[in-house]
C-alpha cells in the first residue's frame, strides 16, 4: 500500500520562512521516525545472516 501523502518516501518537505524547504518524518505512516527504525533492523538483521552465509561458504571453499 502507498502512502498517499508522503507516495512512500517516509519523509515531506515543508516550506518555512524565506523560501527554505524542512524536511520532517510523515505523520501518516513514519510517526517518529517508528518505521524507519523498524525496516533498518531488519535490514541490519538481513546484512547480518548474510555475512555468517558468506563466511561459511568461504570457510568451506578453503576447507574443501
Amino acid at each position: 500500500m502507498t502512502c498517499l501523502r508522503c507516495n512512500d518516501e517516509r519523509i515531506i518537505w515543508t516550506h518555512e520562512t524565506l523560501g527554505q524547504l524542512k524536511c520532517s518524518p510523515c505523520p501518516a505512516c513514519n510517526k517518529n521516525g517508528e518505521a524507519i527504525r523498524r525496516e533498518q533492523a531488519q535490514l541490519d538483521r538481513e546484512i547480518e545472516q548474510l555475512k555468517r552465509e558468506i563466511a561459511g561458504r568461504e570457510r568451506i571453499s578453503v576447507n574443501g
